[in-house]
């Protein structure tokens, strides 16, 4: 689905405090998890190399939700549309490379949906 520039200015600006609060939430969710994750010593070679990549997607979904947050803080001075639209491309590769992880695991399916009410919201 192809949203408009306008159509996602004008949500963001709706739902500025909401898309805020819920950036904060994500990142720190998402923190937690990596904390987790680091903590983590696995004995086999392709468990570390699972970890590692989790941490790799982590880190950057993270760093695209602290850039969607930026963005909304600076709206409308900035442009929104380029990090709701990369924060939206983190959250596919995230689920599309970890899906079975997420559903299986409490604290990351509601880091996940989290991350869906925020896109949600910026989209509306």
């Amino acid at each position: 689905m192809i949203v408009s520039e306008t159509t996602i200015t004008h949500s963001v600006q709706a739902n500025r405090a909401q898309l805020i609060i819920a950036c904060e939430a994500l990142k720190a969710l998402i923190e937690d998890r990596l904390a987790s994750l680091r903590n983590e010593r696995p004995n086999s070679t392709p468990s570390r190399e699972k970890r590692d990549l989790a941490i790799k997607y982590l880190t950057r979904f993270r760093d695209e939700t602290i850039s969607l947050r930026e963005a909304i803080v600076a709206a409308p001075k900035n442009k929104v549309e380029k990090p709701v639209v990369s924060f939206e491309d983190g959250l596919k590769r995230w689920w599309t490379n970890d899906h079975e992880n997420i559903c299986s695991r409490g604290f990351d399916l509601g880091m996940l949906l989290t991350a869906v009410n925020s896109m949600i919201a910026s989209r509306d």
